[in-house]
C-alpha cells in the first residue's frame, strides 16, 4: 500500500500546480484581450519587420537592406529620406534585441498607454519622442560632421518612457545595491551606457532629454489637456474604437516597475 504521509502532500502539490497553472494561463489572456492597441501594433511591426529583413533580398531596396531603408541616417533625410524619421524606432538588428522589445520595451509602452490613454500615447510617441529626437539627431550631425549620430531601434523610446517611469518615483535602489534619488538615476544609467558605446550613449541621452522635459512639464504647453482629448475621441472616433477593449481611454495607472529599479520608501531611505 502507498504510504498515506507521501501520497497527501504529492496530492496537494499536484492540486496547487494545477491552480497555479490555470491561474496564470488567465492572466495570460486576460492580458491579451486587454492589451493596448498602440502597444499590440509596436510589437506586430516589431516582428514583421524582423522576419522580413531576414527574407527579403536587398537589391529590392534602394537604400539596401529592409533595417538600412528604415535607418535614420542624417545625411540620407536631408536628401529626401523622409520617413525614417519614425520608422528607426520599427527596426531590431537582431533576435535579442527583438526578445527585449517583446518584453521591456511592450511593459513600459503597455503601462504608459494605459496610464496616459490611446491617444495621448500615440500623439507624445510619435511626435516628442520619434520626431523630435531624429531632428536633435540631425542637428548634431549639422554641428559635428565627425560623430556617428545614426538612429536605429526602439531604445530611444525606451530610454524616454523609462526615464519618465522613474521620474514619478521619489527615490530609487540602483540595481538592488545603491539608494539615491530619482532625477539622478537615469544619468548613472547614461554614464553605464557611454561605457558601452557613444552610439548607445547617444540613443539614451536623446531619450532621457525627452524624458527629462516630459516629467519636468517642459512640454506641457504643447500637449492637450485630459478633457480636450476626451472631447476629440467622443466628437470624431466611432463607437467601435472607442468602446473597443484594446483601446485606453482613461488615465488608469497599472502598477508596474521594472526589475532594474526598486522603490525606496521614505522609512527606508532615512534609515540608510
Amino acid at each position: 500500500m502507498p504510504n498515506i504521509a507521501q501520497t497527501i502532500p504529492e496530492a496537494i502539490r499536484k492540486v496547487n500546480f494545477n491552480e497555479e497553472k490555470e491561474r496564470l494561463l488567465g492572466e495570460i489572456k486576460t492580458h491579451v484581450k486587454t492589451v493596448p492597441i498602440v502597444s499590440l501594433i509596436y510589437n506586430i511591426i516589431f516582428v514583421v519587420v524582423f522576419l522580413l529583413g531576414c527574407v527579403l533580398p536587398t537589391d529590392l531596396f534602394h537604400y539596401g537592406s529592409l533595417n538600412t531603408s528604415l535607418t535614420f541616417y542624417p545625411e540620407e533625410f536631408f536628401d529626401g529620406k523622409g520617413w525614417s524619421l519614425f520608422t528607426y524606432t520599427w527596426i531590431n538588428m537582431n533576435l535579442l534585441n527583438l526578445v527585449f522589445s517583446l518584453i521591456f520595451f511592450h511593459l513600459v509602452a503597455y503601462n504608459l498607454e494605459k496610464k496616459w490613454g490611446t491617444l495621448k500615447f500615440i500623439y507624445l510617441t510619435l511626435i516628442f519622442f520619434t520626431l523630435i529626437p531624429a531632428l536633435l539627431d540631425s542637428l548634431i550631425y549639422l554641428a559635428s560632421q565627425k560623430l556617428p549620430t545614426i538612429l536605429y531601434g526602439n531604445f530611444i523610446l525606451f530610454f524616454t518612457f523609462l526615464v519618465i517611469e522613474i521620474l514619478e518615483l521619489p527615490k530609487v535602489c540602483f540595481f538592488g545595491k545603491f539608494s539615491l534619488p530619482a532625477p539622478i538615476y537615469p544619468i548613472i544609467l547614461l554614464l553605464v551606457l557611454l561605457i558601452i558605446s557613444f552610439e548607445s550613449f547617444l540613443h539614451g541621452l536623446l531619450g532621457a532629454l525627452m524624458g527629462y522635459l516630459f516629467s519636468y512639464n517642459c512640454l506641457s504647453l504643447l500637449i492637450p489637456s485630459r478633457a480636450r482629448i476626451e472631447s476629440l475621441e467622443k466628437r470624431f472616433f466611432p463607437n467601435f474604437i472607442y468602446n473597443n477593449p484594446h483601446y485606453c481611454t482613461a488615465e488608469n495607472s497599472s502598477n508596474f516597475s521594472l526589475p532594474l529599479y526598486t522603490v525606496v520608501t521614505n522609512t527606508e531611505w532615512d534609515s540608510q
